[in-house]
């Protein structure tokens, strides 16, 4: 036996079809908005961290400068101690 939907029941079914997606598109949107909170958030951490490297690359050229210039001080100290030495 085949039930037949009066007018009613269709449109209850069609209401609840539609509350459905409604409440689908809210969610995707939600989705959507948190997602591109995410994004601006991981952007902001990237211009961040590329902002420390180039800081670290800066320390790093400043300390292998430093690092030369003591390496030829230490040679010329050296070599100095050597010729006061060998004068003794």
């Amino acid at each position: 036996m085949i039930k037949r939907l009066d007018i009613a029941q269709i449109n209850d079914i069609i209401n609840k079809i539609i509350e459905n997606i409604n409440l689908s598109r809210e969610q995707i949107f939600d989705i959507i908005d948190g997602i591109r909170k995410e994004e601006e958030n991981l952007m902001l951490e990237i211009a961040s961290i590329k902002n420390r490297i180039l800081n670290v690359i800066d320390e790093v050229d400043r300390l292998e400068k430093l690092d030369k210039k003591l390496r030829i001080r230490l040679a010329e100290v050296s070599r100095d101690f050597l010729s006061i030495l060998k004068r003794i």
